[in-house]
């Protein structure tokens, strides 16, 4: 794998599939560009930015059946990727 690829990824909670989550692809150095949505099977494909460290986001919250102590739960997950350099 290196920087240009694409690379598919899958966003669960509790071991199924979440639709519309926002996925970024370079959380570290790009936060604010690159972001892609989960479709209905929790899948996204993103393009890989770094030949080096890259940090992938997915964030999205929860509406919570018992509002008693919140209305909704926040959920943030990454994958860190170190891509070596190569020499061509």
């Amino acid at each position: 794998m290196k920087a240009g690829d694409t690379l598919d990824v899958q966003v669960l909670l509790r071991g199924k599939p979440v639709a519309d989550v926002v996925v970024i692809a370079e959380y570290t150095t790009d936060s604010d560009n690159r972001s892609v949505r989960t479709n209905a099977d929790g899948k996204a494909s993103i393009t890989i930015r770094n030949q080096g460290l890259n940090v992938v986001a997915a964030s999205f919250s929860e509406e919570l059946q018992d509002r008693t102590r919140a209305d909704e739960v926040g959920h943030f997950a990454t994958l860190t990727l170190n891509l070596h350099y190569h020499a061509e």
